[in-house]
């Protein structure tokens, strides 16, 4: 394995301990807990999060730990026991596009990881409409047409894909403009209350060997993920044109807060000017 831009740790298709160890979705889950708090965390916080026994979490852990994913923190006060951080915010796996057993191992390393979700879909319960809170399952279509740039914007930001698709159906139509080149897509979003809660999944890109020489970043690489949820609430806001005191009204905060906060996202970001801020957070 070896360390990539923007955060990332490239695992090749040809490592069987390491894509047997990410093809479990409990091994997957447990490096997502720990990847999304950004600092040390324990077993009795993983344990209360995922709802997992000590060994479990222990041989998760320990899987991980092995392909370099999580690393062992030390005690130090005011924490008493040991912690685990994750060391890297997304993974990608390497393949030869052109070869067909490696394709043939992406789609399959793909089930198993995605196993649990198809699983627990199986196992949803009947559909009910009779009122109770939880007893019925919801599901929407959103048709839109995208053009090129609205595209490139989609395929960056898949995990906003519902709020960007939200946006575009509000949006004149595309199609009026003169010289637009047209992509037709259909996306659809399915709520399904389960009978048991799931671990949630690690970001995992797979890209064929013979590019990642060549990208600046790796996909989702824009530098939004470091941000903590306060921070993307502002972003939002501010993406959305609010100044400082509506924000702060709309989030029960002073604006010295806003403020600060704002500070912190010129610094995350790398940008000075709110103009520049608004321009890295346009398909926040």
């Amino acid at each position: 394995m070896i360390e990539t831009p923007s955060q990332a740790i490239t695992i090749d298709i040809k490592h069987a301990d390491a894509i047997a160890a990410l093809s479990d979705p409990m091994h997957g889950g447990v490096f997502e807990l720990i990847r999304r708090r950004r600092m040390p965390v324990t077993l009795p916080m993983l344990a209360n999060q995922s709802g997992l026994s000590r060994v479990q979490l222990l041989r998760a852990i320990d899987a991980l730990e092995a392909i370099g994913l999580v690393r062992h923190v030390r005690a130090r006060a005011p924490r008493t026991v040991p912690a685990y951080q994750a060391t890297c915010q997304r993974i990608v796996v390497a393949f030869d596009s052109r070869d067909p057993a490696e394709c043939a191992a992406i789609l399959t390393f793909q089930s198993r990881a995605t196993v649990d979700v198809q699983t627990a879909l199986r196992r949803r319960p009947p559909e009910r409409l009779d009122g109770e809170p939880n007893s019925g399952w919801h599901q929407a279509h959103l048709k839109c047409r995208l053009n090129a740039e609205q595209l490139k914007g989609l395929g960056q930001r898949l995990h906003a894909v519902a709020e960007y698709l939200m946006q575009l159906t509000q949006s004149p139509d595309p199609a009026e403009a003169p010289d637009t080149v047209m992509c037709n897509f259909a996306v659809g979003l399915t709520l399904v209350p389960l009978e048991t809660p799931l671990l949630p999944s690690p970001p995992i890109f797979a890209l064929p060997r013979s590019t990642l020489g060549k990208l600046k970043r790796f996909p989702g690489g824009d530098g939004l993920d470091v941000l903590t949820p306060r921070e993307r609430q502002v972003a939002v806001a501010l993406r959305d044109g609010r100044t400082r005191g509506e924000i702060a009204k709309q989030l029960g905060l002073s604006p010295n807060t806003v403020g600060t906060v704002m500070r912190r996202l010129h610094a995350k970001l790398g940008v000075h000017r709110r103009a520049e801020l608004v321009s890295k957070l346009a398909g926040l």
